[in-house]
């Protein structure tokens, strides 16, 4: 068997407790509070050239539904929009 390198096993034993770390308060804090909600659902545009629209909102918030005005920028991010 081949032994490995220190670099190899620096990174083993330095990564892998980090990433148990991570995984565990990911684990604890989606006991307590539960998975991760998006803050809104979007509904499908009724035509090729209209906007989606906000279909709900999670039960935490409240808000009727609103209409997406138009996309201010997109990027490889995300895009900033107006309601």
């Amino acid at each position: 068997m081949r032994r490995q390198s220190p670099l190899s096993l620096a990174l083993l034993f330095g990564l892998l407790p980090l990433f148990a770390v991570a995984l565990a308060l990911h684990v604890r804090e989606a006991a307590r509070n539960g998975l991760a909600q998006p803050a809104f659902f979007v509904a499908n545009p009724p035509s090729a050239d209209a906007y989606p629209r906000v279909r709900g909102f999670r039960l935490e918030q409240s808000g009727g539904a609103d209409s997406l005005t138009r996309i201010i920028h997109e990027s490889p991010l995300g895009c900033h929009s107006r309601v």
